[in-house]
């Protein structure tokens, strides 16, 4: 009994250990063993800090816990910059001068931190003519600003165009455009585009690995030629997009009709982000969520209608 009631005792005594700590370690202590430290592997605290890399807050606490910690988090903290290029006429914004300088300082690793890149051109969608010649003035600042500062930026994830006119763009720009060969986000807001062709050769020729794309207040000059295009006419690399947000009007109505053919295919589309304005778009729009139910998993639809109040007799 004496044996059984010891051995009974030193279990209960291992049991309770565990909610209380502290006699736990004291009978450690007394027998002599070393206190065994109970951690997860390194490779799974890197992989929890992982997940939280889209909480900076969050980074931030944990890079506060342990050395080990404080390297995984600041790693994530300062590795995933965005940079913005503003060349919008009549509005006030820093000189992008003092960021190539940066940049080209000595020892500066800031360009392969950057993984967001933002461009923001100079007109609002005018068309170019001999009395607006400052337009050529602008662009050529933004091609020589841009051929300055894109072979320092190689790990760039997600492009952001806006507010500009596509054929004001130099063929060496857009080849430095296509260029990060790591984008997989392409956004065209705001853009100014003789046909809808431009778009979709320059998004599938040059991002291979392109899986997600924003389209909204496009300016199509010719509307009627996105739908004479076919594939077997203009051979391309397909793209296989998995994430698609769409602003639905009218100057978007070519891609929306491109996304319902098979110029565009919506086999890999898994999420849908649709904002509509005009009720002539509802029945295409119906068409496009059809085209990707078999793949889709999330959907996110915007409609915001306006109607014209009614005046009675």
């Amino acid at each position: 009994m004496n044996t059984q009631g010891r051995t009974l005792q030193a279990s209960c005594w291992l049991t309770v250990g565990i909610y209380r700590p502290v006699r736990y370690t004291e009978r450690v202590l007394r027998s002599g063993m070393k206190p065994k430290q109970n951690s997860l592997p390194l490779e799974l605290q890197d992989r929890i800090i992982d997940d939280l890399k889209d909480n900076r807050q969050s980074l931030a606490v944990c890079s506060l816990v342990s050395s080990q910690w404080f390297k995984r988090a600041r790693k994530l903290l300062f590795t995933n910059f965005t940079a913005y290029i503003y060349l919008r006429r009549g509005e006030q914004a820093a000189d992008p001068r003092r960021f190539l300088e940066l940049l080209e300082a000595p020892h500066s690793r800031l360009g392969l931190s950057i993984h967001r890149f933002y461009i923001v051109g100079p007109d609002s969608f005018m068309y170019l003519s001999e009395s607006n010649r400052f337009f050529l003035e602008d662009y050529d600042a933004l091609s020589s600003l841009l051929e300055a500062i894109i072979p320092h930026l190689p790990h760039v994830r997600e492009l952001n165009l806006d507010s500009m006119t596509w054929n004001m763009i130099s063929q060496d720009t857009r080849a430095l455009l296509g260029s990060f060969r790591e984008v997989i986000s392409l956004s065209w807001i705001r853009i100014y585009l003789d046909c809808l062709d431009d778009l979709i050769s320059f998004s599938s020729e040059n991002f291979h690995g392109l899986k997600a794309i924003h389209v909204a207040e496009l300016r199509v000059k010719n509307l009627v030629q996105t739908e004479q295009f076919s594939r077997s006419q203009h051979p391309r690399r397909p793209l296989f997009l998995q994430d698609l947000r769409l602003l639905v009007e009218d100057t978007t109505t070519p891609l929306l009709l491109a996304l319902t053919s098979d110029i565009i295919p919506v086999q890999h589309i898994t999420t849908l982000e649709l904002e509509v304005r005009e009720q002539d778009m509802l029945v295409p729009l119906g068409h496009l969520i059809r085209a990707t139910a078999p793949t889709l998993s999330t959907l996110r639809l915007h409609i915001r209608l306006y109607f014209e109040p009614y005046q009675g007799m």
